[in-house]
């Protein structure tokens, strides 16, 4: 009875240890923040691996003001950082890739 009792409490500790690596091994890891450019929608824990765009640099940014007069596209490989009022005028269309990170200055 005694090893009985003894191979139910180590049935039951497998089980528990079990459930509780599978738990914890099924989150996985990667950039949870939907800003960086390698966002993972599927991660679910952070591992301190996402990248930034560098938002000084004019080839990763584009600063905009101003009236849009003809077709435009935004694509998702830059920054654009409206400096104020942007208007798209009547017979002109603003296309914006998904994903694409649009930010409004300071004071703006």
């Amino acid at each position: 009875k005694k090893m009985k009792m003894n191979l139910t409490k180590v049935g039951i500790a497998s089980l528990l240890a079990l459930s509780t690596i599978g738990t914890y091994s099924c989150k996985k890891k990667g950039c949870t923040d939907p800003e960086a450019l390698n966002y993972s929608e599927k991660a679910k824990k952070d591992d301190n691996s996402c990248e930034y765009a560098d938002e000084t640099d004019p080839a990763t940014t584009e600063n905009v003001s101003g009236f849009i007069l003809t077709n435009t596209t935004w694509s998702n490989d830059k920054i654009y950082i409206l400096n104020g009022k942007v208007v798209v005028e009547s017979g002109a269309t603003l296309k914006i890739e998904a994903g694409t990170i649009i930010k409004g200055s300071e004071g703006t």
